[in-house]
C-alpha cells in the first residue's frame, strides 16, 4: 500500500478553516493566503503593548493526551519579549484555572511558519495546572514591550493534540524514506501535523516517529540512507522522542533498515542525534516491541540517545558498523551486533542480559563502565576491545557471580562484583589430503597432556571443509596431544603447547596402504 501518515495520540482542537470559536484582543479573520493545513488559517491583529491573546473556546477531554501543537506565523518581532520572559506562550484553560507555558521569544522564534509544541502534563511556567478532562480554551499569548503595527500580524493554523507521526506502507513496492514522511506532513491535504521539518537537507523532529502498523497486517518497508535526523531541543515530555518500531505480526512484516550492507559491512548509514547533549528530552530507539523481527542498522551513528533496545536474534536482525556516542542504556538482547563502537556513554557502554548475546568485534571507548551485567552467569567476549578511561571495564550488578571467557584479543581487566576472567581461545584442526582435498568425518581429538585421561578437550568429527574446532577457556597447556584418525589414512599425532592466542593447525593425512 502507498505510504501514509497519521498522528500519534491525535485529537483535533481546531483546523482553523473558519473563525468559529476564536476570539482575542482583536477580531479573528479567515485567511486564505497563508495556511499549513486545509485551505485557511485564522489571522489576528495584535496591537497591545504587553499581553496579546488569541484562543479558541470549546469543550475537550484531553485525558491521556500529552502534547498540544499549533502552527504560528507572526511579524510581531521587534516588539516581542524574549523566550525567558514569555514572548510566545501556549495556554490551556479548565475549571481549575489557566496554565501558561513559555514556548519561544524573539531570541528563538525563527520566523515564518513555526510549529509550537508543549507538554501539557508538565509544570506550567505560570498559572495553575489544569484539569485535562474538562478543557474549555486553548490559545496563544504574545507578550510585547511596545505597540505592534496596527495590521494583521499573527496567523494560527491546525491546533491539535499529537505526540508524533505513524508511518506505514511502502513506496510503490519499494522502501520509503524520511523524505516520504516529510512530504506527506508538509502537504496541507495530507499533513499539517508539524512533526517533521527539513532544513538544508537535514530533518528535524519534534515528536516520535512510529514505523509500522501495530493494529493491522500492513506491509511496511522503511529504509533511509545517508540522512540526518535531529530531535530538536524543545520543551516536550522526555518520553516523546523515539523511533518506535511496531509490527502486527501477520504475513506483512515491518522492515526497519538504516543504511545498506556490502558483504559483511554496514555502509550508507544515517545519523540520528539530539540537537545538544544539554537538552532534557533525548531520544530512544525501541526495537524490542512484540513481533519486531526485521531490524537492521548499517553504518549508522546515534548521538545522545537515552536508551536503545534491540530485538532478539532473528535471520533479519543485525547491527553492523554502527557508532553509539554519549548514549544511555543500550540493551543488546540476543541481537547480532558486530564491528560497532560505544563511545563516552553516560553510564555503561551497553548491557548484556543473555548468555546467548550476539556482541563481538566491538570497541568501547572512555565510558564510566564498559559492559553492565544485570544477571549472574557465564559470558563469552570475542574481540571486544577497551580503550581510554573507565571506572571499570565490566560492571557486575547481578548480586551473584559472573564468569567472563575472553577470546580473540578481548582485553578487559577491571571489574566490579564477583567476577572471574578466563582466557578463551579457539583450537582448530584443518584436515586435508596431500593434494589439499578436505577430509570429512575424520575423528579429531585433543586432551590436556600426553596421557589418555578423560575428559578430552575435543572429541568430534571434521565437517565438510575438513575443520574441527573447539573453544577452550582452561589454563595454558604444555604438550597437549592433538590426534586425527580416519580409516584409510595413517594416524596423525602432534604435541602442542597453548597460550592466549587461537591455534589453527593444518593437518595432512597420508594414505595407509594397509587399510585400503
Amino acid at each position: 500500500m502507498p505510504v501514509t501518515i497519521s498522528g500519534k495520540n491525535y485529537q483535533l482542537i481546531s483546523d482553523c478553516e473558519g473563525t468559529s470559536g476564536w476570539t482575542g484582543n482583536k477580531v479573528a479573520y479567515q485567511v486564505g493566503d497563508y495556511f499549513k493545513q486545509g485551505s485557511y488559517s485564522v489571522g489576528f491583529t495584535f496591537t497591545t503593548s504587553g499581553i496579546n491573546d488569541a484562543y479558541v473556546t470549546g469543550s475537550w477531554n484531553l485525558t491521556g493526551k500529552v502534547h498540544i501543537r499549533m502552527w504560528l506565523m507572526t511579524v510581531v518581532l521587534k516588539e516581542m519579549e524574549l523566550d525567558a520572559n514569555g514572548g510566545i506562550q501556549i495556554f490551556v484553560t479548565s475549571g481549575s484555572g489557566t496554565a501558561y507555558w513559555n514556548i519561544s521569544g524573539k531570541d528563538s522564534y525563527p520566523g515564518g511558519w513555526y510549529n509550537l509544541v508543549i507538554d501539557i502534563s508538565s509544570q506550567p511556567t505560570s498559572g495553575n495546572p489544569v484539569t485535562l478532562s474538562s478543557v474549555t480554551a486553548i490559545g496563544l499569548r504574545i507578550v510585547t514591550t511596545g505597540i505592534p503595527k496596527n495590521a494583521q500580524n499573527v496567523w494560527i493554523d491546525n491546533v491539535i493534540a499529537c505526540d508524533g507521526l505513524i508511518a506505514k506502507g511502502d513506496d510503490a513496492g519499494g522502501y520509503f524514506k524520511l523524505d516520504n514522511i516529510y512530504n506527506l506532513d508538509n502537504d496541507p491535504t495530507t499533513g499539517g501535523f508539524g512533526v517533521l521539518r527539513k532544513i538544508g537537507g537535514q530533518y528535524f523532529a519534534t515528536g516520535m516517529l512510529e514505523i509500522g502498523d501495530s493494529a493491522a497486517n500492513t506491509l511496511t518497508k522503511f529504509n533511509p540512507k545517508s540522512s540526518v535526523l535531529v530531535f530538536e531541543n524543545r520543551k516536550v515530555n522526555a518520553s516523546l522522542y523515539k523511533y518506535n518500531i511496531v509490527d502486527y505480526g501477520g504475513s506483512n512484516a515491518t522492515e526497519f533498515i538504516m543504511g545498506s550492507k556490502s558483504g559483511t559491512s554496514g555502509i550508507e548509514g544515517c545519523v540520528v542525534r539530539v540537537a545538544t547533549l544539554a537538552q532534557t528530552a533525548k531520544f530512544s530507539i525501541v526495537g524490542d516491541n512484540t513481533n519486531v523481527d526485521n531490524f537492521k542498522l548499517y553504518g549508522s551513528t546515534f548521538y545522545g540517545a537515552s536508551s536503545v533496545n534491540f530485538p532478539v536474534a532473528s535471520a533479519n536482525v543485525e547491527v553492523l558498523n554502527c557508532n553509539f556516542e554519549a548514549c544511555g542504556s543500550i540493551y543488546t538482547s540476543t541481537c547480532l551486533i558486530q564491528s560497532c563502537s560505544f563511545i563516552a556513554a553516560t553510564g555503561a557502554g551497553f548491557r548484556i542480559t543473555s548468555e546467548s548475546h550476539g556482541v563481538s568485534d566491538c570497541t568501547l571507548i572512555s565510558c564510566p563502565y564498559g559492559i553492565r551485567f544485570p544477571t549472574a552467569g557465564t559470558y563469552g567476549l570475542s574481540n571486544v576491545k577497551f580503550s581510554g578511561t573507565f571506572t571499570a571495564h565490566l560492571d557486575n550488578i547481578s548480586g551473584g557471580a559472573i564468569i567472563i571467557n575472553r577470546s580473540n584479543g578481548t582485553n578487559c581487566t577491571t571489574y566490579t562484583g564477583d567476577t572471574t576472567l578466563k582466557d578463551s581461545i579457539d583450537l582448530t584442526m584443518i584436515v586435508k589430503t596431500g593434494s589439499g582435498v578436505p577430509i570429512l568425518e575424520a575423528l579429531a581429538y585433543i586432551d590436556d597432556d600426553d596421557l589418555e585421561e578423560p575428559p578430552p578437550i575435543m572429541n568430534t568429527l571434521t565437517d565438510e571443509n575438513g575443520i574441527a574446532t573447539v573453544n577452550y577457556n582452561g589454563s595454558p597447556m604444555t604438550n597437549s596431544r592433538w590426534r586425527v584418525r580416519k580409516y584409510g589414512y595413517k594416524d596423525f599425532k602432534q604435541l602442542i603447547s597453548t597460550g592466549s592466542v587461537n591455534i589453527d593447525l593444518p593437518v595432512t593425512l597420508v594414505v595407509d596402504p594397509q587399510q585400503t
